[in-house]
């Protein structure tokens, strides 16, 4: 199977990260639950928990919450209208809940992380544009560094539910840089632009504001000499002073 070699992995860490259910079975084809992934996070990243609570996995949410690999405020922990406080990680996690997850868990990671330009990758993957807000960010590093790699169709499927056999694989490239599978990809034509305080930028000599110069995101435009226009309310800037 495709998981055996990263589940081997796991299975053989001499923390234990992951296990099959009682009867021997691993069920790779299985939804994941949000607790569970939370608990293969927090064990797989070292964190020492305090046992105890009144649920399997409240030392895990605690420790996830401290740390920072979940928030509240996130979507898929929104509570229901059952009293129960632990319903919303009972249920199974989506892929984009899992890069969510990740991508907090990398940014902790002490080793260096050479990300390229998030342009390329929302390029390259055909529904980007279907994944939630706060997670896309999260999903551009995980594809980055080669912790995911989406569908042979070039999808992601953000609102797919997590299996246990992919759950597996994210975990041991999360933690084994080695076994990432990182995407080759052309530079942009276009990259998208470094963030630079413009008091570093090398910017021509200042002109009188008085003849009605100005400046749009570090842009300084002379209407007397360059061309502006616009056009159904989005202006368009033909030739601009940088």
């Amino acid at each position: 199977a495709w998981y055996l070699e990263d589940l081997q992995i796991l299975l053989e860490n001499p923390n234990p990260i992951f296990s099959g259910y009682p009867d021997g079975t691993f069920k790779p084809n299985d939804a994941l639950t949000a607790d569970m992934f939370i608990k293969l996070v927090v064990t797989a990243m070292g964190e020492e928990v305090e046992p105890g609570g009144d649920y399997w996995a409240s030392a895990y949410i605690r420790k996830a919450l401290e740390r920072g690999y979940i928030r509240q405020s996130d979507d898929f922990l929104t509570p229901g209208s059952s009293v129960d406080n632990y319903e919303p990680y009972r249920k199974p996690i989506t892929r984009e809940s899992m890069a969510l997850i990740t991508g907090r868990a990398l940014d902790l990671m002490p080793e260096e992380k050479p990300y390229r330009d998030p342009l390329l990758f929302s390029s390259l993957i055909l529904d980007y544009n279907h994944i939630s807000s706060n997670a896309k960010a999260q999903v551009i590093k995980c594809y980055d560094l080669g912790i995911l790699s989406g569908y042979p169709d070039g999808e992601f499927k953000p609102r797919n539910l997590l299996t246990r056999a992919e759950a597996v694989s994210v975990i041991r490239r999360l933690i084994d840089p080695g076994s990432r599978k990182a995407v080759v990809i052309n530079p942009a034509a276009n990259p998208s632009p470094t963030p630079v305080p413009v008091t570093e930028l090398n910017r021509p000599e200042q002109k009188d504001p008085e003849k009605g110069i100005f400046e749009v995101e570090g842009i300084r435009i002379d209407p007397a000499l360059d061309y502006v226009r616009n056009s159904g309310g989005v202006m368009s800037i033909l030739k601009a002073e940088e």
